[in-house]
């Protein structure tokens, strides 16, 4: 079974990295189009933007916060890792990032019909954000499905 660590790994190194890259890719590849005079293009670009920031700052928070206090909690061999309140801690953050991890994905759902109106020429602009949106759902899944549950049975104790 793989490690906390090597989990964490994973979601910090290879989906956060892929999903920052990506989607700075989109938007690139849509401001283009914009400043081109495409007008549905146009209207994509303050979504692009906006859902660049709120992903930044919940990656942030993921990394520097929940993964940080996680990988500590498991290398001291104890719930609080000598931090007090460890335990609400955790309740109370996951509680925020699956709330985050909703509005994102309703986001996601919102950009990506969005998208949809792109000229035909650019359909694989559409379907770069199609993409996205699967490889963002996976991602969420193996937080709160796998991640999330064994954070919560170690803070626990």
């Amino acid at each position: 079974m793989i490690s906390n660590k090597e989990l964490i790994g994973v979601l910090v190194d290879v989906q956060h990295r892929y999903l920052r890259k990506t989607l700075q890719y989109l938007f690139n590849s849509v401001k283009k189009l914009a400043d081109e005079g495409d007008k549905n293009a146009e209207t994509l670009v303050p979504e692009i933007v906006a859902m660049l920031d709120a992903l930044e700052d919940h990656f942030k928070g993921e990394e520097q916060d929940l993964f940080s206090k996680i990988l500590r909690a498991e290398k001291a061999g104890t719930p609080d890792s000598g931090e007090p309140g460890a335990l609400e801690f955790f309740e109370v953050t996951v509680r925020e990032l699956i709330s985050e991890h909703e509005e994102t994905k309703a986001f996601f759902d919102k950009v990506v019909g969005l998208s949809e109106s792109l000229e035909d020429e650019h359909e694989e602009l559409a379907g770069g954000f199609v993409t996205l949106a699967v490889v963002l759902n996976a991602h969420i899944l193996l937080e709160e499905e796998l991640l999330f549950p064994r954070a919560e049975a170690l803070f626990a104790g």
